[in-house]
Order: C-alpha cells, then structure tokens, then sequence
C-alpha cells in the first residue's frame, strides 16, 4: 500500500508580528458595553479603596498622636498634683512649726507671769484674841508686782459645811464696791508689804472658822482673788491654823479671767 503525496508548504510564509494600535482599537471595538462598564467599576473600587487606606492611616496618625498628647497631659497633671501635695505638707508642717512656737511663748509668757505678778493673801497667821472674842488680820502682798484696789472682806462661820457660801458672800460684797474703784476700802500695796491690820469680832458665838474673800489687780489682770479659811489650831489654843480645804487662788482657776463662784 503506498503512502499518500506530502504536499510541500510554501517556503515564503509571513512570519508572526505583534498587534498594534489598531488591532487593539479593534479589539475594543469587539467588547461589550458589559465588559467596558466592569471595567469603569473596577477602577473606582481601586481608588475607593486607595482613599479608604489612606483615610486609615490619617486616623490611626490622629489617634496616636492624641494618645501622645492625653499621656503629656496626664503626667503634667499627675506632676502638678505631686508638687500639690508636697506643698500642702510643707505648709502643714510651717503652720505645726508655728503652733509649737506659738505654744512655747504662751507657756513662757504665762511662766512670767506667775513669777512676777501680784499674790495676796493674809498675813500668816491672823492672831485670834479670846479675851475680845475677835481675830486680827491683814493682808500682806507676796508677790513681785504692786497690787492694787486690794479689798478684803472676812467671815465667821460655825459649821465647815458654811465655808463656802460665807466665801462667795464675802466676794460678793467686795465686787460692788471693787468694779466701782472708788477706793473708799482698797489698798496699794507694793510687793512684801503689809496692809492696815483689822479686827472681825464674834458676837456671842465662839468663833470656829475666819474665811474671807481678797480681791485685787495687778499689772497683768484686772480681776485677781483668794479665798481663805482658817480655824482654831486643836494643839495650840489661841492660835489659827489654815483649813484643809476651800484655801484658792485665781490661778486655781482654768481661766484667769474666770470670777470667784
């Protein structure tokens, strides 16, 4: 069986050459409208998401650089309240510093002043008199300042339970006659002198108690006092002795303003 012919083929064929310009135009020319519009979408989804991106990135910018500013902020803040509370501590312990010297002068001040003021009180001891049924007297100041406007006024009393009130009753008796100054019974008396010796009789009663109140004033107070209470000493007749008890001072008092009950 034989083969069949082989047909030769041409030896001057063209060759392959690229496509052009106007190859293209008509391959375009070959597309649908369906495929130009997808193309059209395709484009602006690119840029979308472009604008997308780059609106990302400017915020994640903005957010970063007020986290940096709300953290400056925030140690400012922290900073100012540390120099706040080291301030109110160091104001706190200026004013503490200034209490405990304010204190120390008061204390000083009121150490001079019981050094230096004005202390009467009778001249120890009164003399009891039997044979008048009266007790002599006189206040003396022991002090060392003048005291002056010196008023005494004593009591007799029989019962230890009347002390008190003959006290308070004798102070009031000076008071009238001391918040006037009309010095119609004050005495100046300097420091360690005594005043005018006086007499307080017993009428028809055994005296068992002397009490009394002084009121004075010296440079420091307008308003100083003693209470005394003396009675027959048990060991040696004719003389007195001072009471156990309701024997004070001013000083006595928490206020030295305070006045005698």
């Amino acid at each position: 069986m034989s083969l069949p012919p082989r047909i030769p083929e041409p030896t001057n064929r063209p060759e392959a050459q690229p496509a052009t310009a106007d190859h293209l135009r008509e391959v375009q020319k070959e597309m649908t409208s369906y495929e130009r519009s997808t193309l059209r979408w395709a484009g602006v989804a690119v840029l979308m998401s472009a604008l997308a991106a780059l609106f990302i990135c400017l915020q994640w910018y903005e957010m970063h650089a007020s986290s940096a500013d709300t953290r400056s902020l925030a140690i400012a803040a922290g900073n100012q309240a540390n120099a706040a509370v080291v301030q109110a501590l160091l104001t706190k312990a200026q004013v503490d510093k200034m209490g405990q010297s304010l204190g120390i002068a008061e204390r000083t001040l009121a150490s001079l002043e019981v050094q230096q003021r004005a202390w009467v009180a009778l001249e120890v001891p009164p003399r009891l008199e039997p044979s008048e049924n009266s007790v002599t007297w006189a206040v003396e100041n022991f002090g060392k300042s003048p005291a002056y406007r010196v008023e005494a006024v004593p009591e007799l009393v029989n019962q230890f339970t009347d002390v008190r009130a003959a006290q308070n009753t004798a102070c009031s008796k000076i008071g009238a006659a001391h918040t006037s100054h009309t010095g119609e019974f004050s005495e100046l008396l300097f420091p360690r002198q005594v005043g005018n010796h006086r007499k307080a009789f017993a009428r028809g009663q055994e005296i068992i108690y002397f009490v009394g109140c002084i009121r004075y004033a010296d440079p420091f107070n307008d308003n100083r006092w003693t209470k005394f209470c003396y009675q027959p000493s048990p060991r040696e007749p004719g003389k007195l002795v001072s009471c156990f008890a309701y024997n004070s001072t001013d000083a006595d008092q928490q206020s030295k303003l305070q006045k005698p009950d």
